[in-house]
């Protein structure tokens, strides 16, 4: 985009068109994320209508009949449940809902939607989508300093071990280790959550250095 900024209306204007068609945006990955490509094109000063591609968006965001599934659920509680399944076998599991991984993807989401939002002048929105940004701090179980799947009524799921692969059940292709990390618009807030930067550090540094050893076939991830 930097070096060819014309590729990028090539690229969102299509995915405008099929929006205008189908009623949402485009998604990408196991959540949303379309957001991206708008505002980061609209950052860099590519032009284009931003208003017209935003509509989409909005509905992509807060309209439940919309790609993001268990959009309804996220928006009441401010987390996806997961279901245990029967008999919790060991992971990987592909018959689940992905919530606790779900939940950090929409709230990445939410945090370039206000972002859009406020460039847009629409604050209302910003302040609506800048709260459920904060939604990943409801899947962060801070007795354990993980990421971690909770069901319907808000309990942690356990037996939970943040090593083993998990497929679709909590996480997605991922294991509690490597979905911990997935708060790239809120470091400081996860820095501070696991303990300050000294925790936050040691964390990291054993992230890379435990060996990995799980009992669980890691599947995709």
């Amino acid at each position: 985009e930097l070096m060819e900024p014309e590729t990028a209306g090539d690229t969102m204007r299509p995915e405008l068109d099929m929006a205008r068609e189908r009623g949402f945006m485009n998604t990408s990955f196991h959540a949303d994320n379309a957001v991206f490509l708008y505002l980061g094109a609209m950052r860099r000063g590519i032009a284009f209508d931003y208003e017209a591609a935003y509509e989409y968006l909005r509905k992509n965001a807060v309209d439940p009949k919309g790609p993001r599934d268990f959009l309804a659920e996220y928006d009441k509680q401010g987390w996806i449940s997961d279901e245990i399944p029967a008999g919790n076998p060991s992971p990987p599991y592909a018959g689940g809902k992905a919530g606790a991984a779900k939940t950090l993807e929409y709230a990445w989401d939410d945090h370039a939607m206000a972002e859009m939002a406020e460039r847009l002048g629409k604050h209302d929105d910003a302040r609506r989508f800048r709260k459920r940004a904060a939604n990943w701090r409801n899947v962060f179980d801070r007795s354990i300093g993980f990421v971690r799947g909770r069901t319907a009524d808000g309990k942690w799921i356990s037996p939970f071990d943040p090593a083993e692969p998990y497929y679709n059940f909590m996480m997605k292709e991922a294991s509690g280790w490597s979905t911990l990390w997935l708060v790239p618009h809120d470091v400081q807030g996860l820095i501070d959550a696991l303990g300050g930067p000294a925790a936050f550090n040691a964390k990291v540094d054993e992230f890379f250095t435990r060996p990995y050893n799980p009992k669980g076939i890691c599947r995709d991830c």
